[in-house]
């Protein structure tokens, strides 16, 4: 864990096509503290958040290749209302905020994104675990 950081690991669901960024994501997470559990499309991540207790928080890329994003987030929050989502996507992160507001995500991040940008957008969430 980052040194002076007060929080308690996470569960975070990572949805991403891309294996090397997945990866790197995972990395990244295990560097904070955190424990990263993987799906690279929508079916993975739908198949996964159907014991939606077992996570803290989904971290989604908006590009999926069968399904986007925005569905899956939405699919999601359905079932479990509140859970924290943190968007990643190479597109333009205003305009997806737009189309998502309302359903509480908490953070985009823009791709590519660094480890800082990835502790700011989780550290919140340790925070109130």
């Amino acid at each position: 864990m980052v040194e002076g950081a007060e929080a308690r690991g996470l569960k975070i669901l990572i949805v991403e096509d891309e294996p090397l960024i997945r990866m790197v994501a995972v990395d990244m997470l295990d560097l904070l503290g955190h424990q990263a559990l993987e799906a690279s499309s929508g079916a993975e991540a739908l198949s996964a958040a159907a014991d939606l207790d077992l996570i803290d928080a989904m971290m989604i890329d908006l590009g999926l290749p069968d399904r986007s994003g925005e569905d899956v987030i939405r699919m999601v929050l359905q079932r479990r209302p509140g859970l924290p989502i943190i968007v990643t996507t190479g597109a333009d992160t205003a305009a997806a905020a737009q189309r998502l507001d309302g359903l509480g995500v908490i953070a985009f991040l823009q791709k590519p994104y660094y480890f800082r940008d990835l502790e700011l957008a989780v550290a919140p969430l340790a925070r109130a675990g």
